[in-house]
């Protein structure tokens, strides 16, 4: 989704009244920005630490985020609620460090989950998937019925 964002917002940007693009621009964000806030209180209740993320999580941006993710998250009257606009009036602090803070945590779950594994960190996670995949005999793409 992610990388379906950053093409769109190659053509346009998410701007309510713009074409067809600018719409599904603003769609996705809002579904990366609000879910992303959802990883935060998770990190928060689990009082998981990392250095890189504490020092993001001390940003005023945060506050911006938990009302945004509320504005996206939950039924609003008002289409165009003040709570999509005050996070992307922040825009430049805002986006970088959403980007940032994203990248941040993939790092840190990426890593966590090759520890558990037991993955070494030169082979790509993707491979080590199919071939333990293969080896179980579960077909590619399909759910365990365990």
């Amino acid at each position: 989704m992610r990388d379906h964002l950053d093409q769109i917002l190659e053509i346009s940007t998410p701007i309510f009244g713009e074409p067809f693009e600018g719409f599904l621009a603003f769609i996705y964000l809002a579904y990366w920005h609000a879910g992303l806030y959802v990883v935060i209180e998770g990190w928060q209740e689990l009082e998981l630490v990392d250095e890189k993320i504490d020092t993001l999580l001390s940003s005023e941006n945060v506050d911006l985020l938990r009302r945004y993710r509320n504005g996206v998250f939950h039924f609003q009257k008002d289409y165009f609620d003040t709570r999509f606009f005050e996070l992307y009036e922040a825009r430049e602090k805002a986006v970088n460090w959403i980007r940032q803070l994203n990248d941040e945590f993939h790092r840190f779950f990426l890593e966590w989950a090759r520890k558990e594994a037991n993955i070494p960190s030169e082979k790509p996670w993707e491979e080590v998937a199919l071939e333990r995949m293969k080896r179980r005999g579960r077909p590619l793409g399909r759910p365990d019925s365990d």
